[in-house]
């Protein structure tokens, strides 16, 4: 390089090597320069293309957001009504149950169920004019209702003004208070039965009649205490009127009134008393009520009806005869003492009309209600000569029959040593 000036070129064997290498690398380098253009062109779109399509992305992901949401807020609102419609089927529908529910229950208490708590039957008597709230009200004094509420809430359903029929009712236990009341509504009152028997005076027939039937019992003693009535009844007086109540079973509506129930005894009365009856009666002398009479001493003087037409023949007898009855069940009627076992004579001078020691010929009236049975054993007895008779001093009920006085005695002291012997007095 010696010899060289400045800014010349100094060529040795080596430059065109030189030369070459050196174009190589600037020609490489122009081409790497082109190829990061183009790479860095590309990249700088690359970048573009990304974010338009980052864009597109956040676009679409942002129009697929609000699309859901949409579609969510048309579910939710969907399901919003269909929740709304569901509720306005539903809250009926429950409100339907309750209600059936509620009154299915109230149904089968009033309808199936007893009405009461108690177990015994009840006798409801009803008067004229009750309504149904009232008749209930008396049901519940005696005996307690067992849905008492309830009840009067069906009462009022039925109709608590509504008047319900007179009369005595059987209410059974184990009713409905829907059975109770259509029966007190229908008027299907339960008839009175009675059974008449073994009564005396008329203070006894009088209470018995006024302790079953609604009629008091001043209605029927001022009934049975005027003679006009009695006579228009069968030609009866005041005394002889308790013939016409023949013993035995009889039906009646419990507020059957005064008038109705003597009508309804004349009936039996002329049942009984046939014209066979009649000439029979005729046939010994005797008028119904003389019959009457002598049958209810008869009942009074023994238990025994297979001797009832023997006692019956020999009162006939003496009757017939003018001898005093002398019969001692006169002497208990007299004297009021129906429980005496020993007729004494401070009873036998008993100043009375029924006391037939006293009096002659029959009592006033009977002392007894005769069964129809026990004028038969009198109209159809057999004929005797018996005019005594004393208990047996066995004390079966029987008695011992004689024709004499004499007779009559010995029985009577057997009778008397033995009512001695056993202390009675």
């Amino acid at each position: 390089m010696e010899g060289a000036t400045q800014g010349s070129v100094v060529c040795n064997k080596y430059t065109p090597y030189t030369l070459n290498l050196n174009a190589f690398w600037i020609t490489a380098f122009c081409k790497i320069n082109k190829t990061a253009n183009k790479i860095c062109y590309l990249g700088t779109h690359a970048k573009g293309l990304i974010e338009d399509c980052a864009m597109v992305s956040i676009c679409n992901f942002e129009a697929m957001k609000t699309k859901r949401s949409n579609k969510s807020r048309r579910y939710r609102r969907k399901r919003t009504k269909s929740k709304s419609r569901l509720l306005l089927f539903l809250i009926p529908g429950i409100l339907l149950l309750v209600f059936l529910g509620t009154f299915s229950y109230a149904y089968r208490q009033v309808a199936f169920l007893p009405a009461v708590q108690g177990a015994d039957t009840t006798h409801l008597f009803l008067k004229p004019g009750l309504t149904l709230s009232r008749a209930i009200d008396l049901l519940e004094q005696k005996t307690p209702l067992r849905k008492p509420r309830l009840s009067h809430a069906y009462i009022s359903w039925r109709g608590a003004s509504t008047k319900v029929g007179q009369g005595r009712y059987i209410l059974l236990p184990d009713m409905s208070m829907q059975e109770i009341c259509n029966l007190l509504l229908s008027g299907g009152e339960t008839p009175v039965s009675l059974t008449l028997r073994g009564l005396r005076t008329q203070g006894e027939l009088v209470s018995f009649f006024s302790s079953y039937l609604a009629m008091s019992s001043q209605e029927l003693s001022a009934a049975l205490s005027d003679s006009s009535l009695c006579d228009s009844l069968g030609g009866f007086d005041t005394e002889t009127i308790r013939c016409l109540f023949l013993p035995g079973d009889y039906s009646f509506p419990w507020n059957v009134s005064v008038e109705e129930l003597l009508a309804s005894m004349q009936l039996r009365y002329r049942e009984y008393w046939t014209d066979k009856r009649r000439a029979q009666a005729d046939s010994l002398g005797l008028s119904p009520i003389e019959v009457s009479i002598i049958a209810s001493i008869v009942e009074e003087e023994s238990a025994k009806r297979d001797e009832h037409g023997r006692i019956a023949r020999l009162y006939l007898n003496r009757y017939r005869r003018g001898m005093r009855l002398q019969a001692d069940p006169t002497v208990k009627f007299a004297a009021g003492r129906f429980d005496l076992r020993r007729i004494t004579l401070p009873y036998l001078g008993v100043r009375s009309p029924y006391n037939t020691y006293q009096v002659e010929g029959l009592p006033p009236g009977p002392i007894r209600l005769a069964r129809p049975s026990t004028m038969d054993s009198l109209l159809y007895s057999k004929p005797s000569n018996d005019l005594y008779m004393c208990a047996k001093e066995d004390f079966s009920g029987y008695h011992n029959f004689a024709s004499t006085y004499a007779e009559h005695l010995s029985n009577a002291r057997r009778y008397q040593a033995e009512l001695n012997k056993r202390g009675i007095k």
